[in-house]
């Protein structure tokens, strides 16, 4: 049994793993709280999409917090502790929150990546948790510059934004059953 203990890692003696995983779980905290936020501006704004959009990415980003979490937990018996000084977010028009979510994902797949390269070069591995938080950083960083390119083309149409919203609405509520289906069939 000793072989398995040896193999181990203690976080305090990684101080850098610890610092990086930390890094991790906290844009895990940042996305789901601006998500949070994000969600309350868009039903003062009407966005019914944008709505469901960011409710559905807070319960992603929390997920993806407790699966960091765990990995800590696993390989190296120690719980992250994560913090962040998010301050409460308010948007008044859609540009505007669109623009600021784009630089807050920029900054966060900046350190994301940063993170994965630090523990990479110390433990030699890629956590599958940190790929799949820059896949989705990348993703609403691709998915919100193409709809402000399509707002902007359109010289912000009403028409054309509650179109795109009434799309994404649809999208998401799909996203969505599909996952409560896949649920039951787990149970």
């Amino acid at each position: 049994m000793g072989y398995f203990n040896e193999e181990k890692h203690n976080l305090s003696e990684h101080s850098n793993s610890k610092y990086m995983m930390a890094e991790l779980a906290n844009i895990c905290l940042e996305e789901l709280m601006f998500s949070s936020d994000s969600y309350v501006c868009m039903m003062e704004m009407n966005m019914q999409g944008y709505k469901r959009l960011h409710r559905y990415i807070s319960k992603i980003f929390y997920d993806l917090y407790l699966e960091f979490q765990k990995e800590a937990v696993e390989n190296f018996d120690e719980a992250i502790e994560a913090e962040t000084d998010f301050s409460k977010y308010r948007s008044k028009d859609l540009k505007s929150h669109l623009e600021t979510w784009n630089v807050l994902l920029e900054k966060h797949l900046k350190k994301a990546g940063e993170a994965v390269k630090a523990i990479f070069e110390e433990h030699g591995y890629i956590s599958c948790t940190a790929q799949k938080l820059q896949k989705i950083l990348y993703h609403n960083l691709l998915k919100n510059e193409r709809a402000l390119k399509k707002f902007e083309d359109s010289d912000y149409s009403p028409i054309v934004i509650y179109e795109h919203d009434r799309y994404l609405h649809e999208k998401i509520k799909a996203k969505e059953h599909y996952c409560y289906d896949n649920e039951e069939d787990k149970m």
